[in-house]
């Protein structure tokens, strides 16, 4: 619970000689011994039909202790489809315009003890989903050991190929290929803004991934800092992106993750009828993750299970998840979990602050709903839980609740008074108020909670609130974007009592007693009751 009033809230290396250097097909392979040698300008040869060069075209070798300048080029090492047991150890890999590593529809691959920094220096935003390590439609793939800092796109990604080939902008095999049994283990990533730092993640409809062992790395983030192609995300996650994709049997165990900018480790069934089962997420270390209230509650989290709801018929889902052995701190929720079934959670170790939750389930929508009395005493009826009112605090009111509104879980809620007096409980955080702001009224009506569009993909994010005085006067807090009022258009009234928000954030309609409507933003007028 938090009763709070205050001030508005506005919205590279060098090393010695290569042994072998044999030109095939317009390919080369590179097998170093003795050491590396200096880095020279890179020669970029076409990466197989990817629509992608490459610095380096890897053909059945090892490529052991080489340095690979990739300036230039789109990617630093390729290992296209049925080059198999490609060994690539103590390599350095930088300058690329996208990845430093591409793999596709090859098996037994290993990239181990080897520096993978500063690439996607110049991204094709035609990739759906480029990493500085990216493995697609691959088998017994071992990633282990490396250090992956300075990209632009993020860490490792595991994918599935096929018409979708989500490391480059051409499409892949006609057919899904899937990814099983790879491991990514004992890696430090750090700084790669602008994608996650590991995702195992299907993109083609009726594809997948299996058996994915993700295995004591360490993933840090950093608050608040953000590079040239976004923020510095961090985080592990498993997820579908394609309408019946299946992401199965994928063990995620003794990681470190902190200061991630969505929750920690993530599950996310996205896409219509897909389905992520049999996730195991053991002996974790957790802190500081979702800082910026990106994806699960609306607020810190450790670990967030988000099915996103679609028709039954085109239900996705989350199913046989266990939750074990993880050490979680520095978070007002541990684990979040939305839509998801037959999930266990058994004995974790969880520091919460005060009012934190170990275990937030959302409920049902629709399931139940608040009543609010003039003293600010709540009711919950249905699966509308009771997080607390302004009696149970002994706060005196100035003014009475005149209105409430569900935080974007409704794992809370806040009351407003007629002053403009905010009052939140359980995780509906304090923005801002009306007379924190300095400005003082008697006149408030009525509230709207931001909304979060499918997709976090609009103006707002369920972090925020607007409040409308009977003037048709709009106060703005949090991420509630200020898009105009009554008293702005030169307009006289007294009446208004209501606003509801478009589904994006991006607009707001006001309404008032006599059925007068007046659109703000990218709210459409369609007609009023006058």
């Amino acid at each position: 619970m938090m009763i709070v009033r205050g001030s508005r809230t506005a919205a590279r290396l060098t090393g010695r000689a290569i042994c072998a250097t044999t030109l095939v097909a317009g390919a080369f392979t590179v097998a170093a011994v003795e050491g590396a040698t200096p880095a020279q300008a890179a020669v970029c040869t076409a990466a197989g039909s990817t629509g992608l060069t490459a610095a380096m075209i890897a053909t059945n070798a090892q490529v052991i202790n080489t340095v690979v300048n990739a300036t230039g080029c789109d990617v630093g090492i390729y290992v296209g489809a049925g080059i198999n047991a490609v060994n690539i150890t103590g390599a350095t890999v930088s300058g690329a315009n996208d990845e430093g590593i591409l793999a596709e529809g090859n098996t037994g691959l290993i990239v181990t003890g080897s520096t993978i920094d500063n690439n996607t220096v110049n991204p094709n935003k035609l990739i759906p989903d480029g990493h500085a390590v990216m493995l697609d439609g691959v088998t017994n793939a071992m990633i282990t050991n490396n250090t992956i800092s300075g990209n632009a796109s993020g860490g490792i990604g595991l994918a599935d190929n096929g018409p979708v080939d989500p490391g480059t902008p051409n499409p892949g095999p006609g057919s899904p290929v899937a990814s099983t049994n790879n491991t990514i283990s004992g890696n430090q990533l750090t700084s790669n803004t602008g994608g996650c730092g590991i995702i195992v993640e299907a993109w083609d409809a009726g594809g997948g991934i299996t058996g994915t062992m993700v295995l004591n790395n360490t993933v840090t983030g950093h608050i608040g800092q953000f590079g040239p192609n976004g923020p510095d995300i961090g985080q592990i996650v498993v997820a579908d992106d394609a309408a019946g994709a299946s992401v199965a049997n994928t063990t995620i165990n003794g990681n470190t993750v902190v200061q991630s900018l969505p929750s920690g480790i993530t599950l996310h069934a996205n896409a219509p009828n897909d389905v992520i089962s049999n996730t195991v997420i053991t002996n974790n270390v957790l802190s500081q993750n979702n800082w910026a209230a990106g994806n699960g509650a609306p607020s810190t989290d450790a670990i967030a299970l988000i099915v996103e709801q679609f028709p039954p018929m085109l239900a996705a889902s989350i199913t046989g998840t266990s939750i074990s052995g993880n050490t979680i701190a520095g978070q007002v929720v541990a684990i979040w979990i939305r839509g998801a079934t037959t999930t266990t959670v058994g004995a974790n170790s969880i520091t919460l602050p005060a009012g934190g939750t170990a275990v937030y389930n959302v409920p049902a929508s629709g399931g139940g709903y608040w009543l609010a009395g003039s003293d600010g005493g709540v009711f919950g009826f249905g699966n509308a839980l009771y997080y607390g009112s302004v009696p149970g605090v002994g706060v005196h009111l100035q003014q009475p609740i005149v209105t409430m509104a569900p935080s974007r879980d409704r794992g809370g809620y806040w009351e407003v008074g007629a002053d403009g007096g905010i009052f939140g409980f359980g995780d509906a955080y304090y923005y801002g108020s009306v007379p924190g702001a300095g400005v003082h009224v008697s006149n408030i009506v009525a509230m709207a909670a931001t909304p979060v569009p499918p997709g976090f993909g609009g103006a707002t994010n369920g972090l925020g609130y607007w409040v409308v005085g009977s003037d048709g006067g709009v106060f703005s807090f949090g991420d509630a974007k200020y898009h105009g009022s009554v008293p702005g258009l030169g307009i006289h009234v007294t009446n208004v009592v209501g606003i509801t928000p478009t589904a994006d954030g991006g607009g707001y309609w006001l309404v008032s007693s006599d059925g007068g409507v007046f659109a703000f933003g990218d709210a459409t007028y369609g007609g009023s009751l006058p």
